[in-house]
């Protein structure tokens, strides 16, 4: 049973509703209410709608609508050039090199590069200079954040997927 459930089990014992644990794992929770039953399911709840859990899941999608609210680190998106013909309308900068360019003039070092969705810190790397002879990333569309220390963290671990690009 993930932690979230058992917050949300608490929850319900400490108000009295009723709830019904529907799948061995314990991870499909469903509450009843006056008014209508609610299913919760792993991490998502009935209280978002699944355009908001989109924009959840996307770095850039969340860094354009909250920057200006909450603080987070600069942040700019690219999609690899050579990702597809389905991506075509999307691609900004024709080249990798060109993408590396824009790095360089938008950011100073160390900079962040991750993948657009994601979670768990899952393909994160930390770059103190930029490559422009270097290859694409093994991914359609990435994210760039400003780099902010954080006390007690190693500095410098490179993600083998990004390493190729970057230096």
């Amino acid at each position: 049973m993930l932690n979230h459930i058992k917050a949300i089990i608490k929850a319900c014992d400490k108000l009295n509703l009723e709830y019904n644990i529907l799948h061995k794992s314990q991870n499909v929770l469903e509450i009843k209410t006056p008014k209508q039953n609610l299913l919760f399911t792993n991490g998502i709840t009935p209280f978002n709608s699944e355009s908001v859990a989109n924009i959840c899941r996307d770095k850039d999608f969340t860094y354009t609508l909250f920057h200006n609210d909450l603080n987070l680190p600069k942040t700019v998106s690219f999609f690899d050039p050579n990702g597809g013909e389905e991506y075509k309308s999307y691609i900004e900068f024709k080249s990798h090199q060109i993408i590396c360019e824009q790095i360089i003039n938008q950011f100073s070092f160390p900079v962040i590069v991750k993948r657009n969705s994601g979670s768990q810190g899952k393909n994160v790397c930390k770059f103190d200079a930029v490559d422009l002879s270097g290859k694409p990333t093994a991914y359609i569309k990435i994210v760039i954040q400003s780099y902010t220390a954080i006390k007690g963290t190693s500095s410098g671990s490179v993600n083998i997927f990004c390493k190729p690009y970057f230096k």
